[in-house]
């Protein structure tokens, strides 16, 4: 849980949909690799790549 909290220790929306994203990114990319379909893969790597950028902007939030 305080990985989804910013620095005054609220729950974070930006982090929150990060991890949402990325756990996506990661499901459809496995289910991708399984059913052989390239561009299913290609496309949670940029939804994985989308994620990270929201994660890291939740932790750049600056203390209020």
């Amino acid at each position: 849980m305080k990985l989804m909290q910013d620095v005054n220790g609220n729950l974070s929306s930006k982090r929150v949909a990060g991890y949402i994203l990325m756990g996506v990114g990661l499901v459809g990319g496995i289910v991708g690799s399984f059913i052989q379909n390239g561009m299913l893969v290609d496309y949670c790597k940029w939804i994985i790549v989308t994620g990270a950028g929201s994660i890291i902007a939740g932790v750049a939030e600056r203390k209020q």
